[in-house]
């Protein structure tokens, strides 16, 4: 019985069903029954199938008497599927060698009904890309119950189109067995978003969906495609947008058959007006007169009164590509060529990795029990490197054919050179290695490379040059389920190393092969690739992750990556210094580790963090919060605080992050969520009409309009009218910006002697006071900082000082208020950080709308109002990938050093260094994962919605230019999209097109297709001209 249908269908693609089967026949998954369904094709693939019908575990061909489309062509491979497991492959795709095998283990790992694979695209050139923020949307734990899954699929309003594609996915056959019966309800010919028909139906009914990382599906551009929207003729846009219709309303009457909730309702509603905003902006710019206004009326039914129309954001999972290299994926080829009957592998960084820097940083973990059992205040450290040295030396001259040796020796060593008894030193041994055995753990490109060669029925050996015995690493092989391997050749076993190439001799000859019929596989250039390159054996280099992530490997370049956090040093910090301390290192080594397990993943080279708000989390934002929660903690119980209360909402990150490192540490405070903000706690910030006048904004920002909005709270009912109108006496518009502090004194005036209302600002302190109240004694509150303002508002509210722990307070103001509200103010930076606070909250914060004031609940308790407004899907994403790497870090470090951490020396400053450094000096591309992301800052700034990428390159540009001072030490090196962006700033729409068109034509490209949506004429012009002089 197959484990897995496959189902192909064709039509007009013949040109490419060869390679398509091609790829299908290398499969490492045997088990496979290939469908093809002719859907009444034009070509000859009723000749091609005939040469491939005795090739496969089983063939089983189809054919339509007329074209039905590939909705229905889909349904006809499905009705002859016997396979546990569903998959579809277009006829003018294919996919790499192990992609079926990886998702469909993945599947019963996880017991999973989808799991989703990695989309490549292929250029008609033949470049291989990955549409980055695609790709990460789809990078995540594993999804399980009904719930969740369908949050997840639909959340994301077909923004992203990989989540409904059908061809990178598998299904379980009772998956589709619960679907079909409302599948076989569209009879009609459908190919345009046939796809979204088949999503919606599954992912509601699926309860647990999986994803897996590296080999591909290649989706190959094709001009000739059905489902190619670019340049249509006004017919074929009719049958697409009806094709549109078609599905959604069948989308639509299969959630209202399940009594969908309305959240997903909602996120229905704006998906369908997501693909209506698309296709009239396609028809704007591609029609004109009567073929216009028939594309207007098919939009018109697919969404009645439709005015907004398609914006940046709306593109934002598209608008980035990386290049595809595919490391992993080429060596499985070399692994799969006939000629290589025995694959061999090396053990130690290859299958299986230290969390450290340097694996000789294992050894300062043995300081405690040393110096207990020596009663002595020396580390160890340098006594076991030392006679690890004299050790060699020793059996280099007693035993000079001997190439290496066992720890057993080195430890005899140790104890005769170093007088420490003989018991204790065996004690000490036997601690090293069970050290070693909790610190490894499994590299899973190793692990997949391994699995892959299992599957293919080769032949393994492992190798390795290592002083361990035989019976430990056994052991440890054991542990992480590498076992399918015939032979293990270690050097200290057999007394030659690979170092030499006499290990590699020594297994040729054992084996009675030659060179030629071996391929090993290591992470040492001299030692897995030069030594047995020059025996005739073949090689593949898997490179140390912490290597890669250093920019060490040639042809792998990952930037300043490693580095970042030496531009938040300077020349103030002792960079060696840092780097060599053991704690930081570990952390390194666990970023890279993490990221680089597989050293070839693809990489953009304008950037140092891939564009990857995953990464960005796990790396910088993780050590960072990982160091000041390690310093709240600790200061935390210095004081004898019993409870924090993490303010909201950019408290939101820090709790989770304290919720999980506090398990680590007995008797460290309780943790509960506060609601605050500046407009919640305006009562008291206003504590009397005198405050009035030192609002906490930027003046100049404001309108009259928008301060009665935050003066709700004090403002008589129905005088608003009577303000206006004294307003307008004085000349000023309710909706026009301050011009001075002389303008704003005078609003404020009239607003105190026409609107304001006492009693209903006493009633808004009363319920503050109420909420704020609740805070216990003996307490203090966690925040980002700064001027303390908000804090003298909370302790004024709850009627005492309340201590606040903050992550870095003003120049000024933080010290005025501490003593005026008689409250202490902890900083984790003794200093202000050059970058703003807006980022910082921004990614520390929960996504929920936010506290805008206290409304009295049915219990007459005092209970946080929000806001009405929410973020947006992408923004959201965003901060969510950034908070889900972070957690994943800690979660990690909490994981490798769970026994350990009392003994890993770590400075909480010194590990944000690479935070600091990534805030301060992002590259463009990296900058690019905040373009559809915005700041909300309705109090200070009067400003809804400011996007966060321009703020930080207006940040960097003024520093640059105000604040930077010449250094000795070297600063990053701009980008090429860095130096461009610099250039652009400030010049009008002219000069910024002359300078794009000499240096950046795809940017100029994507500007004007943007710019001139509108314009349809002006649009096909520029088109025109831009395909006569570049042919593209």
């Amino acid at each position: 019985m197959p484990v897995l249908s496959l189902i192909i269908p064709v039509y007009n693609t013949e040109a490419f069903l060869d390679r398509c089967l091609d790829s299908v026949l290398k499969q490492s998954l045997k088990q496979i029954e290939v469908i093809v369904v002719n859907d009444c094709s034009p070509g000859n693939t009723d000749e091609i199938i005939e040469r491939y019908k005795d090739k496969f575990f089983s063939l089983k061909y189809l054919k339509h008497e007329k074209n039905r489309g590939l909705f229905l062509a889909r349904l006809t491979g499905y009705r002859q599927a016997s396979g546990n497991f569903i998959a579809f492959l277009d006829s003018d795709d294919y996919v790499t060698r192990d992609f079926y095998r990886k998702m469909i283990c993945k599947a019963e790992e996880e017991g999973a009904d989808i799991v989703i694979g990695r989309t490549v695209i292929e250029k008609i050139d033949g470049s291989h890309w990955i549409y980055n923020f695609h790709d990460i949307s789809l990078r995540f734990p594993t999804i399980r119950g009904h719930e969740a899954v369908r949050t997840k699929f639909w959340e994301q309003e077909g923004l992203c189109y990989s989540w409904h594609t059908i061809w990178n996915k598998i299904y379980r056959k009772n998956l589709w067995e619960q679907a079909i019966s409302y599948f076989e309800r569209i009879n009609t010919h459908v190919i345009m978003t046939e796809d979204i028909a088949f999503s919606s139906v599954l992912f509601y009914f699926a309860n647990c969906v999986a994803s897996v990382e590296n080999d591909a599906y290649f989706y190959c551009e094709n001009e000739n495609a059905s489902t190619n929207s670019s340049n249509i003729p006004i017919e074929k846009f009719k049958k697409n947008l009806n094709d549109i219709i078609t599905v959604f309303d069948f989308v639509k009457n299969f959630l209202e058959s399940q009594f969908a909730d309305e959240t997903l309702i909602s996120h229905y509603n704006n998906f369908r007006k997501y693909y209506a905003k698309m296709w009239k902006n396609h028809a704007q710019s591609t029609y004109s007169g009567a073929e216009k206004e028939s594309a207007f009326k098919l939009i018109e039914q697919l969404e009645p009164n439709l005015e907004e129309k398609i914006q940046y954001k709306d593109h934002f999972f598209n608008s980035q590509m990386v290049e595809w290299t595919g490391g992993l994926e080429y060596v499985k080829d070399i692994i799969a060529e006939e000629r290589n009957e025995w694959i061999s592998f090396d053990i130690f960084d290859t299958l299986i990795v230290r969390p450290f820097y340097k694996p000789e940083d294992l050894f300062s973990f043995l300081d405690p029990l040393y110096r207990k059992k020596m009663d002595t205040n020396a580390s160890f450290k340098e006594i076991r490197i030392e006679g690890e040295k004299l050790a060699r030396e020793k059996w280099g001259k007693l035993a000079p054919k001997r190439e290496d040796i066992l720890l057993e020796e080195i430890y005899l060593v140790i104890s005769e050179y170093y007088k420490i008894p003989e018991t204790i030193a065996k004690e000490l041994m036997q601690t090293e290695i069970k050290l070693e055995e909790n610190f490894l753990s499994i590299r899973k490109a190793g692990k997949e490379l391994f699995d892959f060669t299992v599957s293919l029925g080769k032949n393994i050996i492992l190798t390795s040059d290592m002083y361990l015995d035989r019976s430990t690493i056994v052991e440890i092989l054991e542990k992480f389920e590498y076992r399918e391997y015939k032979y293990l050749f270690l050097s200290s076993d057999i007394g030659l190393t690979k170092t030499t190439g006499n290990l590699f001799r020594y297994i040729l000859k054992s084996l009675k092969i030659s060179g030629e019929h071996m391929l090993h596989i290591g992470d040492t250039w001299n030692n897995d690739i030069e030594r047995p390159k020059a025996l005739g054996i073949q090689t593949f280099f898997l490179p140390k992750a912490i290597e890669t992530m250093e920019n060490k490997i040639q042809g792998v370049q990952t930037n300043a990556c490693a580095f970042i956090g030496d531009y938040a040093c300077a020349d103030i910090v002792n960079r060696k210094k840092y780097k060599d301390s053991i704690g930081y290192g570990a952390l390194l080594a666990l970023a890279a580790n993490k990221y680089f397990d597989n050293p070839y993943r693809f990489f953009n080279k304008e950037s140092d963090f891939n564009a990857d708000p995953y990464f960005i989390g796990y790396y910088p934002v993780g050590m960072h919060l990982l160091g000041f929660v390690k310093w709240l903690i600790e200061e935390s119980r210095n004081y004898g605080y019993s409870k924090l209360y993490f303010t909201s909402r950019d408290g939101y990150l820090p709790m989770l992050v304290y919720e999980q490192l506090k398990e680590l540490y007995p008797n460290a405070p309780q943790a509960e969520y506060l609601y605050t903000s500046r407009r919640a706690l305006m009562p008291y910030i206003l504590k009397s009409p005198y405050d009035f006048y030192d609002m906490p904004i930027e003046i100049r920002n404001h309108t009259p309009e928008t301060l009665l909005e935050i003066l709700d709270f004090a403002i008589k009912d129905g005088s608003q009218s009577v303000l206006i109108d004294i307003l307008h006496e004085l000349n000023m518009r309710e909706t026009s910006c301050f011009k001075d502090k002389e303008q704003y004194y005078r609003f404020i005036t009239a607003f105190l002697i026409y609107a304001y209302d006492a009693k209903k600002h006493q009633e808004a302190k009363n319920k503050c006071a109420a909420y704020y109240t609740q805070i216990s004694e003996n307490t203090a509150t966690v925040d980002m900082g700064y001027s303390g303002r908000i804090q003298g508002a909370i302790s004024e509210a709850a009627g005492r000082g309340i201590d606040v722990f903050f992550i870095h307070s003003d120049n000024k103001q933080y010290q005025v208020e501490s003593i005026q509200h008689d409250f202490r103010i902890h900083s984790f930076y003794d200093f202000t950080p050059c970058m703003t606070g807006l980022i910082r909250e921004h990614i520390f914060s929960s996504v929920e709308p936010s506290c805008i004031g206290f409304e009295w609940s049915v219990e007459k308790m005092a209970v946080p109002l929000f806001e009405m407004q929410l973020k947006e899907y992408q923004d959201t994403f965003i901060v969510h990938k950034i908070q889900e790497g972070t957690l994943d870090f800690i979660k990690d470090f909490k994981k490798v050093f769970q026994n350990h951490y009392k003994e890993l020396p770590l400075k909480s400053t010194e590990v944000s260094y690479p935070y600091e450094g990534a805030l301060r000096y992002m590259k463009s591309e990296d900058l690019k994962i905040f373009d559809a992301s915005f700041f909300e800052d309705t109090v200070y700034g009067a400003r809804t919605e400011l996007k966060i990428s321009d703020f930080l390159r207006q940040q960097y540009n003024e520093y640059n230019q105000n604040y930077r001072i010449a250094v000795a030490s070297p600063l990053p090196q701009l980008t090429f999209g860095d130096m461009l962006n610099e250039r652009l700033q400030g010049k009008s729409c002219i000069i910024q097109g002359l300078i794009l068109l000499c240096l950046e034509r795809e940017a100029l490209r994507v500007k004007l297709w943007y710019k001139l949506q509108g314009r349809p004429l002006l649009f096909k012009l520029c088109k025109k001209i831009y395909h006569i002089l570049w042919g593209k």
